[in-house]
């Protein structure tokens, strides 16, 4: 199965840390009134990888942003931080089908998850809520593969001085992967001097689509 390019830029990053890492993230943040919403369609038989960078209210759990939007024979991919977990709606209310009960996971802005649809037609989900509206965000990244996504709902540059702290917490050998969209590919970025290049074009890390 290919992972579904999203209509609204959002883009889901793929970490292999050698160790523990935190780092900071910060870019211009609007009103904390300030409401946005980003579409997602997923084709027949794909996997769309996704993220949102909107809070709602008190939580951002399944039944909250997603809700009944999906056919219920959808299955949305959470990440529990070891592994993929699979999550889908019954009645109206979203359940882990790994845990045997109901759903308890946030999609929160930094972390992402994935949209599989088992039906014949192309499904769309909206997801609404306010943008970040802290200044910095902070991610623990612990040694192994984990999903992070831009917490924003602007573009991210993971090279701009002073915006980011991502790159200056990786050590040698470190790879963050991020998804071209584009060409359906996942590319493979490392850090060489405090600047993280994109390997597969040996140029610098273009910003991070919100």
């Amino acid at each position: 199965m290919k992972i579904a390019k999203l209509l609204l830029k959002t883009v889901t990053m793929l970490t292999f840390l050698g160790g523990i890492s935190s780092f900071a993230q910060t870019n211009v943040v609007y009103s904390v009134n300030m409401v946005g919403f980003q579409k997602i369609a997923i084709e027949p038989g794909d996997i769309a990888s996704s993220a949102s960078p909107f809070i709602q209210g008190g939580t951002n759990n399944l039944d909250n942003m997603i809700g009944d939007q999906l056919d219920a024979t959808t299955i949305v991919w959470t990440f529990n931080g070891l592994t993929w977990e699979q999550n889908q709606n019954f009645g109206g209310q979203w359940f882990n089908l790994d845990q045997g009960a109901s759903s308890s996971d946030d999609l929160i802005p930094g972390t992402s998850f994935l949209i599989q649809n088992n039906t014949g037609s192309t499904q769309e989900v909206v997801i609404v809520g306010e943008v970040v509206p802290s200044m910095t965000t902070t991610n623990v990244i612990p040694a192994g593969l984990t999903p992070i996504s831009n917490p924003y709902s602007s573009d991210l540059d993971l090279n701009a001085t002073g915006s980011v702290t991502l790159v200056a917490a990786m050590n040698a050998g470190d790879t963050i992967w991020t998804y071209d969209s584009v060409n359906n590919v996942w590319e493979d970025n490392q850090a060489f001097g405090g600047t993280l290049f994109n390997l597969q074009d040996g140029v610098p890390t273009p910003a991070i689509p919100s």
